[in-house]
């Protein structure tokens, strides 16, 4: 704790020379046509600041995120809207990329070939008619923030992305199947493949009494932040499939 708080102390001191010498030389220098963009030492400073404050919650551009997600086709799951998943129509079929930071080349790699998923089912539906194209269409794609909405990983016990889920119905119930990486390559072509043939139904659906959907003790798990939530990892929930070749 002590260490920490001579962390922020030095930042917070750090922060406010930085302030301080940049009105300095805003009042010195003449007015330009179009304003500098901020960064440097000062938004460096300020977001570690935030993200302590926050609870290691890193801070995140929404805006651009939304703009992101779509223009790949993808709808932003959070804490917020997740349970909605388990009463969404039989016949849909979620695919969810769970992410890290946006920094993480993983994390991000991930993401980019699930972005590739999208577009090729978009074209896919655009190309089909019929039942083939309500097939299509019944794929639904969504990206989940690991550090940011953790209420739902912890229900989920996902202790590190990136990470596939599928959530799907089968006999009335929904099921939840899990997909990480490794085994399973960032590429998009396989992931293509395991959805569009089917081979995600060969991985076995979450079965166990902290199963979110019907599981006695799932509904009841009191939320846990990221660091406090290893202990209960692999509660009862299958492994991780390996790839199909």
């Amino acid at each position: 704790m002590s260490r920490w708080f001579s962390l922020i102390l030095y930042l917070g001191c750090l922060l406010a020379l930085v302030q301080a010498a940049t009105g300095a030389a805003d009042a010195e220098a003449p007015a330009a046509s179009e304003p500098a963009a901020e960064g440097g030492i000062k938004n460096t400073v300020t977001r570690i600041i935030k993200a302590y404050i926050n609870g290691g919650v890193i801070p995140v551009d929404y805006e651009e995120r939304a703009k992101k997600d779509e223009a790949d086709g993808v709808v932003r799951i959070t804490d917020a809207n997740s349970e909605e998943l388990l009463a969404s129509p039989g016949d849909d079929v979620w695919v969810i990329v769970v992410h890290g930071r946006d920094a993480d080349f993983l994390a991000t790699a991930f993401t980019e070939a699930h972005a590739n998923v999208t577009k090729r089912f978009a074209k896919d539906a655009a190309a089909a008619e019929g039942d083939a194209k309500a097939e299509i269409e019944h794929f639904k794609f969504g990206r989940l923030d690991y550090y940011n909405d953790w209420a739902t990983c912890t229900r989920w016990l996902i202790t590190k992305p990136p990470y596939l889920v599928f959530v799907s119905e089968n006999n009335g119930k929904k099921e939840l199947r899990f997909l990480s990486f490794p085994p399973f390559p960032a590429e998009g072509e396989k992931m293509y493949k395991l959805i569009k043939d089917g081979h995600w139904k060969n991985i076995r659906p979450w079965k166990s009494p902290y199963n979110p959907v019907d599981g006695e003790r799932g509904g009841n798990r009191n939320p846990q932040h990221p660091a406090q939530r290893r202990a209960a990892a692999g509660a009862g929930r299958p492994a991780p499939a390996a790839a199909p070749k």
